[in-house]
């Protein structure tokens, strides 16, 4: 807008219908409740996965793993 022009400002709410549901934290576990072993296993598992993965440049298995965690940020 330019300076000095006049400008009109509304403000108004609207319900939206969206097809997906923010889960946020509703369905989350606290760590700390697990035996913290079997968990430490668990995620060493998981990052030794993806480690492979980069090592092996599975760049298609990568992106998939990739975008859906992008997915739920954008939804956010």
């Amino acid at each position: 807008m330019g300076t000095g022009l006049p400008y009109y400002e509304y403000t108004f709410t609207f319900n939206a219908t969206i097809p997906y549901e923010i889960e946020g934290w509703t369905n989350a576990i606290d760590l700390r409740k697990l035996d913290q072993k079997k968990l430490e296993s668990a995620v060493i598992y998981e990052y030794k996965k993806i480690q492979k993965l980069y090592k092996n440049n599975e760049v298609d298995k990568i992106m998939n793993m990739e975008y859906h965690s992008l997915v739920r940020l954008a939804v956010t």
